[in-house]
């Protein structure tokens, strides 16, 4: 993988986005994309779309397949 060193400009407009983000030229052409790091001190910033309830009633539920299965 290749890296890039940016400015500490660009570097603060990628903090400010909390999704993977389009990254546009002057003219609005798409030259990637940006994908935030996930570390332990933004994990928390993720919120699960699940509420509990939900949760509770799949782990309730049960079945899924073993690991081995699966593979």
């Amino acid at each position: 993988m290749s890296s890039l060193v940016l400015d500490a400009e660009a570097v603060g407009k990628l903090k400010s986005v909390g999704t993977i983000t389009e990254i546009l030229d002057e003219s609005g052409n798409v030259i990637g994309s940006f994908q935030p790091a996930v570390t332990p001190s933004n994990v928390d910033q993720y919120d699960c779309p699940l509420d509990d309830d939900e949760i509770q009633r799949r782990i309730e539920s049960g079945g899924g397949k073993p690991l081995r299965e699966i593979q």
